[in-house]
């Protein structure tokens, strides 16, 4: 959203803004397919229930916080909601996934000039 309202003219600068991206949607992609794989793991291989996130945030700092949940917990497998039949974390993944394909293309294609309009 940021680099469409700064609409650079400088084709560094949007590459700048499409690795930003990516980066931050590579992320993204990383947590729902370790979530997609919490979900899909036999229930004695899944990891033991912790205490909920409430209390993780009231007791711990956020960097704590933050990797406790990266390391999924018992509750990560239990699937709560399906939507044709693929959990959350999975449409998750294939949103995000189809995201990092559109902004490895926008990276890889050739630069062409901007159009310029004069309004004159």
């Amino acid at each position: 959203l940021i680099a469409a309202i700064h609409n650079p003219v400088k084709t560094w600068v949007r590459r700048t803004y499409t690795v930003l991206a990516m980066l931050a949607i590579g992320w993204s992609t990383g947590v729902a397919a370790r979530h997609v794989w919490l979900q899909h793991l036999p229930p004695d291989e899944v990891p033991s229930c912790g205490p909920g996130l409430d209390y993780w945030l009231d007791t711990f700092p956020l960097k704590d916080v933050v990797e406790k949940v990266l390391h999924g917990s018992g509750e990560c497998a239990v699937v709560d909601w399906t939507l044709m039949g693929l959990s959350l974390p999975t449409w998750s993944l294939m949103f995000f996934s189809v995201l990092l394909l559109i902004n490895l293309f926008l990276l890889i294609r050739p630069q062409y000039g901007q159009v310029v309009i004069n309004k004159g």
